[in-house]
């Protein structure tokens, strides 16, 4: 709505969940610019917060590398200040022991 386009149904969603922003230009804003795409996910993501799920033992799981002192780095093609964003809400972000990149 907020670019003007039509409706995105939860079936298109799901289709297209994790494709990247590229991908979302062509789906579903189509003659927008990436970079308007991507402030908007950035002010917009956490309004949606309620449903991200982080895998219950994944704050579990990266204590125990991090007690064996095996590096631990965040991979994703979620841009940067979105990642550090989800990750923090999520209390996972001090578990990296490299700075994020994406």
């Amino acid at each position: 709505r907020h670019f003007c386009k039509p409706d995105v149904t939860r079936q298109q969603f799901e289709a297209g969940w994790g494709q990247g922003i590229d991908a979302d230009l062509e789906t579903f804003f189509v003659g927008c610019k990436a970079r308007e795409i991507e402030e908007f996910y950035a002010a917009h993501l956490l309004d949606f917060a309620e449903h991200i799920t982080v895998t219950e033992d994944a704050l579990s799981t990266l204590q125990a590398v991090r007690a064996l002192e095996i590096p631990c780095a965040v991979i994703t093609n979620t841009p940067t200040g979105l990642a550090r964003d989800i990750l923090a809400w999520a209390g996972l972000i001090c578990m990296a022991s490299a700075p994020l990149r994406c």
